[in-house]
């Protein structure tokens, strides 16, 4: 076969011992149009790999902070784990945050942004305990034990206590989630659940106000006592029950009625009676009634709460409105500052002893009725005065200045 030479090949293969070829070609190149669109091809996918993060691990991925309280007693070095909750208010099987209390109860933990609702577990361990409020004595907190509460907006709440009490709340959510029409909102099926459990623990102590969310006022404090010297008087005549099966036994009776809930009446007060010789509390207990099941087809929502006046110091502000109206009643007010729920009354008013001088705050109000359904929100500006100088010779008089 005749071999065919390529001339230009050959050049080039020449010009390759010359210096001057690599600069030629390099000037070449350089000012060519397919320089420019290499370049700037490159140019767009460094951009595109930047934007997306460059397909970077070390990205922090945004995080909510929930903290708050875990209390029998409070208890110590338990585990504290967050769960998603599904549309029937159960917990999911996947964590997505935990951590372990503190000495005295606290816990705080960092969830993924917009988690949605979740339940709170707080689980015994091998070292957990807490004081026991009827006998003063340090009891552990076992690993079979286990204490649960629902967080509907995570991002909404200043902190999540989580006792026997919003165990029983869960326990009732549940059942609601199982029964209500379908597509209730959760919100709305947690607002009647806690407000149930709030009635009863509210008639058992004889509380004119009680929130679960509140474990330092009187009567979550009464409530907490009672339920230890049941749970005393009951784990001593059967070892198999502790406050995980007490809490379920507690919201059985109330639900079922009849005999169970004439037994636990009895039950509770027997136990307020030891109390009483021991001088511990003075609480007299009321019979508790059978819960009243909400009517989850009513969706008439409370008046939105008006009048909202303030009266400020620089260290308090105290809130007054006037009061909403529903068919069904109204079971309670929620109070947001800055958009975050920091108190539930009964009754319009409240009191907020936790801000600073010189700030401007909005506040909500929000009245909600027994079946669940909440109202718009009436809202106030407050901007608190500066703090008095030191070595002024102003005068505070419960919380306001005077000259």
């Amino acid at each position: 076969m005749k071999e065919v030479k390529n001339s230009a090949y050959d050049e080039s293969a020449q010009a390759c011992n010359s210096s001057s070829f690599y600069i030629r070609k390099k000037e070449e190149f350089f000012m060519s149009s397919n320089w420019k669109k290499y370049a700037c091809g490159a140019l767009l996918a460094c951009l595109s790999l930047a934007a997306a993060g460059c397909g970077s691990s070390s990205s922090t991925p945004e995080t909510t902070t929930v903290s708050g309280k875990a209390v029998k007693g409070p208890i110590a070095d338990a585990m504290v784990t967050a769960y998603k909750m599904d549309a029937l208010g159960k917990q999911g099987s996947q964590a997505i945050g935990s951590t372990r209390t503190a000495s005295n109860g606290d816990y705080t933990l960092k969830i993924p942004k917009s988690s949605g609702p979740i339940i709170i577990e707080v689980r015994g361990t091998e070292t957990s305990s807490y004081v026991n409020e009827a006998t003063g004595t340090t009891v552990r907190f076992a690993s079979d034990e286990i204490l649960r509460a629902a967080v509907i907006d995570p991002a909404a709440v200043a902190t999540v206590s989580v006792t026997p009490f919003t165990d029983m709340a869960v326990t009732k959510l549940q059942e609601y989630a199982a029964t209500a029409p379908a597509g209730t909102p959760l919100a709305k099926l947690d607002i009647a659940a806690v407000n149930t459990i709030e009635n009863a623990l509210k008639t058992m102590v004889g509380a004119a106000n009680f929130s679960l969310s509140d474990v330092n006022s009187a009567g979550s404090t009464a409530a907490l006592t009672l339920f230890a010297q049941l749970l005393t008087t009951q784990s001593a005549a059967n070892p198999a029950v502790n406050s995980t099966s007490l809490a379920q036994n507690f919201v059985n009776a109330i639900t079922v009625g009849g005999n169970t809930l004439v037994t636990l009446n009895t039950q509770i007060t027997a136990a307020a009676a030891t109390l009483q010789s021991s001088g511990i509390s003075t609480v007299t207990p009321t019979a508790i009634a059978i819960a009243i099941t909400p009517d989850f087809t009513d969706i008439t929502l409370p008046t939105t709460p008006t009048n909202l006046n303030k009266s400020t110091a620089f260290n308090e502000v105290i809130l007054t409105w006037a009061a909403s109206s529903d068919a069904a009643g109204i079971a309670g007010y929620f109070v947001y500052r800055d958009n975050i729920k920091i108190a539930k009354v009964t009754v319009p008013g409240y009191t907020d002893a936790t801000v600073k001088a010189s700030t401007t705050y909005v506040y909500s109000i929000r009245a909600y009725d027994p079946n669940g359904n909440l109202s718009e929100p009436g809202t106030l500006s407050v901007t608190t005065p500066a703090a008095p100088l030191p070595g002024s010779l102003d005068i505070i008089v419960n919380g306001q200045i005077r000259t």
